[in-house]
């Protein structure tokens, strides 16, 4: 057992709270002329949820929701250029290597179609058009086909409206 220095009470441990927090102790603290406050109890502390300026928060949720659609749009845009007709094949659906077959039949070196005629010839009117835009793509870019601009409603990379075959 051990003494506590300031009350002179015989306790196993003269640092315990319950001892520090006793009237005797408190009481020996005042007539020494120190203070010690008792510790209370730690009562739950409510938060009050107060809401952000409401002007700020919704510029903020614009803006980020801007951000996020500019990000979604991208995305798709290099999605789209990526994709290939997945639809699933059927006896009317026809194959890329067939469809350039078609469009070389229709045009005769040297002569020149618009693409609204190539949409609308026979074989070609049940492809779709995204398909049909990438096929003409490749097209060009194997150089079958020269450009020009062209009365057109399809057009080809927005004003591309006419194909020539080299």
């Amino acid at each position: 057992m051990s003494i506590c220095e300031i009350c002179k009470a015989k306790l196993k441990d003269p640092r315990s709270k319950r001892h520090i927090n006793s009237k005797k102790h408190q009481s020996a603290l005042k007539k020494l002329g120190m203070s010690f406050a008792i510790p209370e109890r730690a009562k739950p502390i409510r938060t009050v949820h107060v809401p952000p300026k409401l002007s700020t928060s919704v510029e903020q949720r614009l803006d980020l929701l801007e951000g996020q659609i500019k990000y979604i749009m991208d995305k798709l845009k290099v999605l789209d250029s990526k994709l290939v007709d997945f639809k699933p094949s059927t006896s009317d659906s026809m194959s890329n290597y067939s469809i350039k077959n078609e469009v070389k039949q229709l045009i005769s070196p040297g002569e020149s179609l618009s693409i609204d005629e190539i949409r609308n010839s026979r074989k070609l009117r049940n492809v779709d058009w995204r398909s049909l835009e990438k096929i003409l793509i490749e097209m060009v870019d194997e150089e079958i086909f020269d450009v020009s601009e062209g009365r057109s409603k399809y057009k080809l990379d927005r004003n591309i409206g006419r194909l020539i075959r080299r």
